[in-house]
């Protein structure tokens, strides 16, 4: 079990480091950050004098370097646009994000596993056929289509939630849906595939035969056998959710740091936005290692692959 942590710590670290290279480089294409923050008439020397103050003359590989060795100390910099600390910005900003992650993926859960576990059992009749293509659809629209349909029908016409903002639980019920939408369809469809194959199995059709019920081969069997692949994609739509939610944010004016991006890519404060990258790439990288340990534990098998 050690071996199998430890080789799986040394692959999220190595991705790490890939997310925050790309983040580095990619960010410097974005244009000039102080002549965004001083303005196109601002004099050359002023500019020079700034960039230097900044640390953005020293050659890009300097530059690469010391990054990673401040990352290395828990310093991500400070950002251009605020003026404080990039750690202290996107603190008061993901606590937000994580709640409507959360609740996303909560509801991606409870509905999706279900839905695919029924649509397994009713295995080519229409209950299956509604179900998946239900699935389909909601991999298939684009969440931003979805987040404004949402807020124009159940906020603008119907009334019965918020348009925007946050601070109460109404606030958070039409962002959360929406950004639920397409890891509910793909939770929905992983289940739904993973289950077809159990319920073929002749410790299945056995349990069948004694009279055992449904609920109970479902719960007992299925549910048991189908863990590793839901809880794989599970990870993934994690993830995705945290570094997905920008389009939802900004339409839901929901303050998280999808919001917070977008607004920084706007002012090219390219510290902030490494520094959401960062924060982005390693919720994500410790989410899938956090699945790959859990997957280890409960089918030993996995570990015995990666050994």
């Amino acid at each position: 079990m050690l071996r199998f942590v430890a080789v799986r710590v040394v692959g999220a670290l190595v991705t790490l480091l890939i997310a925050v290279s790309l983040a580095f480089f990619l960010s410097r294409l974005a244009g000039d950050p102080v002549r965004n923050m001083l303005g196109d008439l601002a004099p050359a020397d002023q500019v020079a004098e700034v960039r230097a103050e900044l640390g953005f003359d020293r050659p890009l590989i300097t530059q690469w370097f010391d990054y990673i060795g401040d990352l290395a100390r828990g310093d991500l910099g400070e950002s251009l646009r605020y003026g404080e600390s990039n750690l202290s910005v996107v603190a008061d900003r993901i606590g937000a994000s994580i709640q409507l992650a959360v609740a996303a993926l909560l509801i991606a859960v409870v509905v999706g596993v279900p839905v695919g576990l029924i649509a397994a059992r009713h295995e080519g009749t229409w209950i299956d056929r509604a179900l998946m293509s239900g699935s389909l659809l909601g991999q298939s629209l684009p969440t931003f289509w979805l987040a404004m349909l949402a807020s124009l029908i159940f906020a603008v016409k119907l009334g019965w939630f918020p348009a925007g903002g946050s601070g109460r639980l109404s606030h958070l019920v039409l962002p959360a849906c929406t950004l639920a939408t397409l890891p509910l369809a793909r939770v929905a469809r992983m289940s739904r595939s993973a289950a077809v194959d159990v319920l073929q199995e002749p410790y299945i059709l056995a349990a069948w035969a004694r009279g055992v019920p449904n609920r109970r081969v479902l719960a007992a069997h299925v549910m048991r056998n189908i863990s590793l692949p839901v809880l794989t994609i599970i990870g993934l739509q994690a993830g995705g959710l945290l570094s997905g939610a920008v389009t939802v944010e900004v339409v839901f004016g929901w303050p998280g740091m999808g919001s917070l991006a977008v607004q920084a890519v706007q002012f090219r404060d390219f510290p902030l936005v490494q520094s959401i990258v960062v924060v982005g790439a390693a919720v994500f990288v410790g989410i899938n290692l956090l699945v790959d340990a859990l997957c280890g534990v409960a089918d030993p098998r996995v570990r015995v692959a990666s050994g």
